[in-house]
């Protein structure tokens, strides 16, 4: 297996797991759902999983790099929904893409996930930072060795696609 691919594997299971186990500490995957986890302890440092009186809430979006000079977009349609997003652009002050909630709250999980033609073609890969009011995904090119600046046409290039797409997600408790 290639090792992109291998490195894209380990990222949507990690991803996964730790949405899984949030939805199973917050009780949503138990037959008794409640917004409040039944962990015994109320203590948080000793029992970090307690939510205590706290819901979840639970955004992502397809973000599209298909615009002529390859820009990032929010991607909808019939088979697409972007939830708790403000704006989606690029960072002026280091190049990143920035994502502007609708809210600010705690964040729990961030996820980012590049598609099979940034991951597999084109050996993308993509680490989320921040959460609270915004998150900031740094592009990382395994091609060229080097962290991409989207302020740059030419790094851009690397993820301009007709069906370029990052996906990214995040569990927040409110």
């Amino acid at each position: 297996m290639h090792p992109t691919l291998r490195r894209t594997g380990l990222v949507l299971v990690t991803a996964l797991s730790v949405m899984l186990a949030t939805l199973w500490v917050s009780g949503t995957l138990s037959p008794a759902s409640s917004t409040t986890p039944s962990i015994a302890g109320t203590d948080p440092v000793t029992n970090p999983a307690r939510l205590g009186n706290e819901s979840l809430s639970f955004g992502g979006c397809a973000v599209r790099f298909d615009t002529k000079d390859g820009s990032p977009r929010i991607h909808t349609n019939s088979s697409h929904y972007c939830v708790g997003v403000r704006e989606i652009y690029i960072s002026q002050a280091n190049g990143r893409l920035s994502v502007r909630l609708v809210d600010r709250q705690p964040v729990i999980a961030l996820s980012a996930v590049p598609d099979e033609t940034l991951a597999g073609a084109r050996g993308i890969m993509v680490g989320p930072s921040g959460g609270t009011s915004g998150i900031e995904y740094q592009f990382y090119d395994t091609k060229l060795g080097r962290p991409l600046d989207l302020r740059k046409l030419a790094d851009r290039k690397r993820i301009k696609g007709s069906t370029s797409n990052l996906w990214i997600s995040w569990v927040r408790a409110v």
